[in-house]
């Protein structure tokens, strides 16, 4: 929404062919293509990253990495920018006037320090990836926006036989069974690991 809200034409962010369809094919086409030939090089030895399947004897694997590394890096404070911003406005109200600048600064800084800080503890994160995946995708990704279409089209939009509604209660149910299942799996996982 807030790439749509600053675009200067919002109308073709949504539609068929549309900025969101164009750019999401194209990441849907480089995550397939990465798994697909990673999976064509390592087989059943692929693991979750496939960065993990690289020689480090090598230099291009070494090249790799040291790319991959540097992406994060610089992209840290983008990708952190959105949940900073939700917690700083309820921390703003916090401090004096005179000390908010500062104050922001030491409040953005603790958490991105945080955020590392579990990273360096807990080695092995892809079973808690997995769980907050499980758990924010089905309410963020399906639950949500089947609620907010019910509830924006409830008065005459709904379709001819309902089909709006009927595709939402089984959006709703599918996203249940997927919140449910999913955690169950992620915490049987991290219950095994640690």
């Amino acid at each position: 929404m807030p790439v749509e809200n600053s675009m200067q034409k919002p109308h073709h962010f949504l539609g068929c062919p549309s900025v969101l369809n164009i750019t999401m094919s194209i990441v849907i086409f480089l995550y397939a293509t990465m798994g697909i030939f990673g999976y064509l090089r390592y087989g059943e030895d692929t693991a979750s990253i496939i960065t993990l399947n690289l020689d480090i004897k090598e230099v291009m694997a070494q090249v790799v990495k040291i790319l991959i590394a540097l992406a994060i890096l610089f992209t840290y404070a983008l990708q952190f920018f959105v949940p900073l911003e939700i917690m700083c406005s309820s921390v703003r109200p916090r401090f004096s006037h005179r000390f908010a600048a500062v104050g922001e600064s030491c409040f953005r800084t603790f958490m991105g320090l945080l955020t590392i800080a579990v990273a360096l503890a807990v080695p092995n994160l892809e079973p808690f990836i997995s769980l907050v995946g499980a758990i924010f995708f089905s309410f963020l990704g399906i639950s949500i926006p089947a609620i907010v279409e019910t509830i924006s089209c409830w008065e005459n939009n709904l379709g001819t036989f309902y089909w709006r509604l009927i595709k939402n209660i089984f959006l709703l149910a599918f996203s249940i069974f997927a919140l449910f299942t999913g955690t169950w799996v992620s915490l049987a996982e991290i219950i095994a690991t640690y």
